[in-house]
């Protein structure tokens, strides 16, 4: 309700705000000397007919000089019009109210052979203090105003930035999950393709396990996170179509320390922690003539989520890993810095016989929160 009231553009809330902030300027500038018994009735009306008067010259100030000039930063524009609108308002103030309004006002308040209000007039220091008071109190009302006005402005603008700067991340996460599926598909479609050669009985179950994959990937697509429990099954989906396919020439095996508890409350973008599995297979039993193996570890301690992968790999991949520098991994490093930028780590070890991968990510921060609106 307050932000409504503080932001909102409906024409209540702008009413509400505009008679709140003038009675309050009323109340602390205009009857801070009023509240001598005596002398209530007198500052009443001087200070009324002194509100009146500065408060269109106040609106022209904030709703026509301020947004076309200094919004603009046409600096110097504002500067003069503000000075323009000081010297109008004095010349008001002295001409209008102090020489015709105040006699009239205040006649019945003092006799008519000694009006000290015409003889002081007349004194040009009296004069002096009269203008500076008159000048210190339009500044005093204006400038919170002008404050006030930035400060909505620079919320406004500010609020239109993070919401571009969101949807610019979306975008180009949603651009980055595209690369991912086709290249995971194409992977996908490589180990059917093997089996299909060889004329293979797993082919079928093969086919319902890409399926799976493939409805989770098309359900998921456009997610802006999943869960922990949501990568993990599919995770165990795709071991299992890669067991049907390498049979017993690899073995794998998954340490999963992270409480069930945490499973639906670490969250990330999808396909992730699936990237990382699909390429310890590509450069693992993908590319080996002996007996391979993999590692899986899950780890979750004082808010840092911990995920690994490592593989067994011939030496010759080496080379062939540089050239391409996978592709997989590119697109991972680009989601994580979109999705979690400044906390997350991903770090990559590659000897002649293994390659490792060790993502970490924070989540005792909420960053990552913006993308679950």
């Amino acid at each position: 309700m307050l932000e409504r009231l503080i932001f909102g553009e409906k024409i209540k809330y702008r009413v509400i705000r505009h008679l709140l902030y003038w009675i309050l300027i009323f109340i602390l500038l205009f009857l801070s000397t009023g509240f001598v018994p005596d002398l209530i009735n007198i500052f009443l009306k001087r200070n009324l007919i002194h509100f009146i008067i500065s408060l269109p010259l106040i609106y022209i100030l904030t709703y026509y000089l301020f947004p076309q000039y200094f919004l603009k930063k046409k600096y110097h524009y504002f500067i003069i019009g503000y000075i323009i609108i000081i010297l109008l308002h004095e010349e008001l103030i002295r001409l209008f109210f102090y020489t015709k309004m105040e006699p009239i006002f205040f006649s019945s308040e003092f006799p008519q052979n000694l009006n000290p209000l015409k003889v002081i007039d007349k004194k040009k220091n009296v004069q002096v203090v009269y203008s500076l008071v008159s000048l210190s109190r339009f500044i005093l009302i204006s400038t919170p105003i002008l404050l006030i006005k930035l400060f909505k402005h620079w919320n406004k603008i500010n609020i239109k930035n993070k919401e571009l700067k969101r949807r610019n991340l979306e975008n180009r996460m949603q651009l980055l999950r595209n690369q991912i599926h086709p290249h995971f598909l194409f992977n996908t479609l490589n180990n059917l393709y093997s089996l299909a050669l060889e004329k293979s009985d797993k082919v079928p179950e093969l086919i319902i396990k890409i399926s799976d994959i493939l409805r989770y990937m098309l359900k998921e697509h456009n997610k802006k996170i999943v869960t922990l429990k949501e990568e993990l099954d599919i995770i165990s989906t795709y071991i299992n179509l890669e067991k049907l396919r390498y049979g017993k020439e690899f073995n794998i095996e998954i340490n999963n320390e992270v409480k069930e508890i945490y499973h639906s409350i670490i969250k990330g973008p999808p396909l992730v922690l699936l990237t990382l599995v699909e390429n310890a297979f590509k450069h693992g039993p993908g590319k080996s003539t002996h007996e391979s193996w993999i590692k899986i570890d899950l780890k979750y301690k004082s808010g840092i989520f911990t995920f690994m992968v490592e593989n067994s790999k011939e030496q010759d991949d080496n080379q062939n890993r540089k050239k391409n520098n996978g592709l997989g991994l590119k697109n991972l490093k680009a989601t994580q810095e979109l999705f979690f930028p400044n906390k997350h780590s991903l770090e990559i070890i590659d000897r002649n016989d293994t390659f490792k991968t060790i993502l970490k990510i924070n989540y005792s921060r909420d960053e990552y929160k913006m993308f679950n609106r």
